[in-house]
Order: structure tokens, then C-alpha cells, then sequence
């Protein structure tokens, strides 16, 4: 004997189907999770890149005046020995005077052999000492002032940028069409 189902309600309700409608939500919802932390990931990833590479640029102006500064140091510091082997490795001022030629090179000299006989001869080797001291000093500062930091290396910076790059155009965009779906 097969009974006749026909306009009678069933006694069980199919629950394959509310089963499977209950895993695709869930599926769903898990998609949805992995994709929203797949953003904020890529926005890290992203920030993190570019605060890199800001803070390389930071580091490499620094860099620049650094070098500057420490170039100005060492200029100073080795003005007053070179202007003192200038006077001691030319001829006297009044056999340049003689011949009339003053160029910058004897105005230099001049100017050391005027600074020098303005001090008192008993005060010549305190001032040499002094200069030298201050030579020193001005020598250490350019040391001090010309360090660096250290800076990525250009292949480095490019990773850098294809990174950023990456994540902000193709890895957004897939989640964007991802989420149509």
C-alpha cells in the first residue's frame, strides 16, 4: 500500500533545505570577516609602507644638512692651519709689493702676516696654542655635527613603493569586487 500525499501536509518539514540556507549565511558571514580584516590589513600594510618611506625622506634631508654642517666645520677648522702654512711657504709681502702683483693668494697672506703682528711676541705661542685648540674644537664639531642616519637603499625604497602600491590598487580592488557577490 503507498499512501496518496496529495493535499495532505507533510508531517516533517525538509531540513536540508534550512540546513544549507543556515550554512551559506554562515559562509557568507565568514567571507564577509575575512574581507574586512583583509582591509584593515591592507591599510597596515599600506600605512606601515608609506611611514617608511616618510621617514626615509626625513632621514635623508637630515643626512644633507648634516653633511653641510660638517663641511662647515672642517673648512673652519682647517682655515687658520692652512692660512699659517701659506705665510710660512711664501716670499715676504714686500717682494710681492715690489713687483705690484696683490692677488687674493697674498691678500690671504697678508691678512695672516697681519693677524699674527698684532699679537705681542710674548703672547705668540698662547695665541698658537689657542688657535690650534680652536682649530680642534671646530674639527670635533664637524665630527659631531656631520653624523648620519642611516637611510634604505634604493632597492629598498622601490620594494617599498611596489608594495604600497600593490595593496592599494590590486588588493582593495579585488575586495571591492569581492564584495559584490
Amino acid at each position: 500500500f503507498i499512501p496518496a500525499l496529495i493535499g495532505k501536509p507533510a508531517k516533517c518539514e525538509n531540513e536540508l533545505e534550512s540546513t544549507s540556507k543556515e550554512i551559506s549565511k554562515a559562509i557568507d558571514q565568514m567571507i564577509q570577516t575575512t574581507l574586512n580584516s583583509l582591509e584593515k590589513d591592507c591599510q597596515s600594510i599600506a600605512a606601515l609602507a608609506q611611514d617608511k618611506l616618510e621617514k626615509d625622506r626625513e632621514d635623508r634631508a637630515f643626512n644633507m644638512k648634516a653633511r653641510f654642517r660638517g663641511l662647515f666645520f672642517f673648512s673652519l677648522a682647517s682655515l687658520f692651519p692652512l692660512m699659517l702654512l701659506l705665510r710660512l711657504f711664501t716670499p715676504d709681502s714686500n717682494q710681492q709689493a715690489k713687483t705690484g702683483d696683490k692677488g687674493l693668494f697674498n691678500l690671504l697672506v697678508d691678512f695672516v702676516a697681519a693677524l699674527l703682528g698684532m699679537v705681542p711676541e710674548n703672547y705668540q705661542v698662547g695665541f698658537l696654542v689657542f688657535q690650534g685648540s680652536l682649530c680642534l674644537l671646530f674639527f670635533l664639531l664637524g665630527r659631531y655635527m656631520s653624523r648620519t642616519r642611516s637611510t634604505l637603499s634604493k632597492r629598498s625604497r622601490q620594494s617599498l613603493d611596489g608594495i604600497r602600491d600593490y595593496v592599494e590598487d590590486v588588493c582593495k580592488k579585488k575586495k571591492a569586487s569581492e564584495e559584490r557577490f
